[in-house]
């Protein structure tokens, strides 16, 4: 629904996507809708097909971190749908292993008796990857179009239109904040911290926001896939919880493209 003539066709019979379906001779067929949050009144919309088809085609909806709206939402077809994010690509599944893919780890009872020796043997009866595969993996990232290109200069073309969509668009229309080139310049104020502690107040002068503003963009980043952070273990639970969490961006390459970009 990104092409303007399927918006329209959908906006005045929303009914069009499941006659398309029924022309497949297909006993209940998937129909997928991608980018379907880009249509006026779409919840609406989407909820009466669901009502009234949801016995002839199962319904699956694919689109941005926007999406979330939907959950939040007060007529938001609870206990209709099931939520699921869509990562990248896996280091597994870029090397094509994916029926040797094990079990999540430590997610057994048993594990948990020992975790040294659990980690030790899952990750000494894990499948070895070849270097080659790992290495365009780490170098490229986990997004598909960067990863499949395996060129420099479009990878970071692309790195840097999807920085530039993921907060000049799908951050506006998901927190209605307006003060994007304040967020943007976070951003970069994040590159040199990465992996480190970094008091919030020092960090909210430079783009002259107040301490409750800042955690709320750090919020609003994360909830956009962009950065996410890591609390460290101090020993004990009181001194882990008062330690202040690390921050990463949850896709490694986007800082060396970043700076790349500056240095440029």
């Amino acid at each position: 629904l990104d092409a303007e003539r399927l918006r329209r066709t959908y906006r005045n019979d929303p009914d069009f996507i499941i006659k398309k379906a029924s022309q497949l001779e297909i006993k209940k067929p998937h129909v997928f809708t991608d980018q379907i949050h880009k249509t006026i009144k779409w919840k609406d919309i989407l909820k009466g097909v669901f009502n009234e088809f949801r016995q002839a085609v199962n319904i699956i909806v694919t689109g941005s971190a926007r999406l979330d709206l939907f959950k939040r939402s007060k007529d938001s077809l609870i206990r209709c749908y099931i939520h699921v994010n869509l990562f990248p690509f896996s280091l597994k599944e870029w090397s094509g292993d994916i029926d040797n893919i094990t079990a999540p780890w430590l997610h057994e009872r048993k594990d948990w008796e020992n975790l040294a020796d659990a980690l030790f043997t899952k990750v000494f009866n894990t499948t070895r990857i070849p270097e080659d595969i790992t290495k365009v993996y780490f170098t490229f990232g986990h997004f598909p179009i960067p990863l499949l290109s395996s060129s420099i200069q479009r990878s970071q073309k692309w790195y840097r239109d999807y920085i530039l969509l993921l907060i000049r668009k799908d951050l506006r229309d998901l927190s209605g904040i307006r003060e994007l080139d304040r967020i943007s310049h976070l951003v970069e104020l994040l590159l040199p911290q990465l992996g480190s502690q970094f008091s919030l107040r020092n960090l909210a002068q430079n783009p002259k926001a107040n301490h409750t503003t800042l955690k709320n963009w750090f919020h609003i980043l994360q909830r956009l896939y962009l950065i996410w952070p890591l609390q460290p273990h101090a020993g004990k639970l009181k001194r882990t919880i008062r330690k202040k969490p690390k921050w990463y961006f949850l896709d490694w390459t986007y800082a060396a493209v970043k700076q790349t970009c500056l240095k440029t």
